[in-house]
């Protein structure tokens, strides 16, 4: 699983399966006293986080474990420090990416989930921000059928047919056509 991508990885700890990668923040600066590699030039791409194949395998085969939860929160927080947003915020909420960077696939790993962070608060909240309801809904949308298919393996055939209902309901040809309204009434229904 990964978390932005194009940056140059800093170890957290000595044998961490948890690795900073992006710009030079005051966050990611510090990071360096834990172990971390010199950067040297500026590091190209976003900040953000990346958890091994190793660490991804060992979940797979025994859970979470204690340990990795914390390197993994302990990454986010530098995430969160370095860009100013927390995941999950009503107000104006970090927002990622989260997709596989694994040399050999791993089986569903291969999909990007876009956007997590939103929830029905953020994107109300993000609507109102940015005046733009149909875009803020579009993008809540997209991110709930990906993760319901990508993460918790649901049928996407599901939320396809409430997308067509949706467009039928608003006279749309198109995904991107869809009424601000029909797509608030297709979040609440997903």
């Amino acid at each position: 699983m990964v978390i932005s991508n194009d940056a140059i990885r800093l170890r957290l700890q000595s044998r961490s399966r948890v690795r900073t990668v992006g710009a030079e923040g005051p966050a990611w600066r510090k990071s360096r006293k834990y172990g971390g590699d010199d950067l040297g030039a500026r590091p190209s791409g976003p900040p953000g986080f990346t958890i091994s194949t190793s660490a991804c395998r060992m979940c797979l085969e025994e859970g979470m474990t204690d340990e990795l939860v914390a390197e993994i929160a302990s990454a986010r927080d530098l995430l969160e420090q370095d860009i100013g947003k927390s995941l999950g915020a009503s107000d104006d909420p970090l927002l990622v990416s989260v997709h596989s960077g694994a040399k050999f696939s791993m089986p569903g790993m291969m999909d990007t989930v876009l956007n997590l962070g939103l929830n029905d608060r953020s994107a109300q909240r993000r609507a109102e921000q940015t005046n733009n309801v149909r875009f803020t809904f579009h993008s809540y949308r997209r991110f709930i059928s990906m993760y319901a298919r990508i993460i918790l393996d649901v049928d996407g055939a599901l939320f396809e047919e409430v997308c067509e209902e949706a467009k039928v309901a608003s006279g749309a040809t198109s995904d991107s056509s869809i009424s601000s309204s029909a797509l608030s009434k297709f979040v609440e229904r997903s």
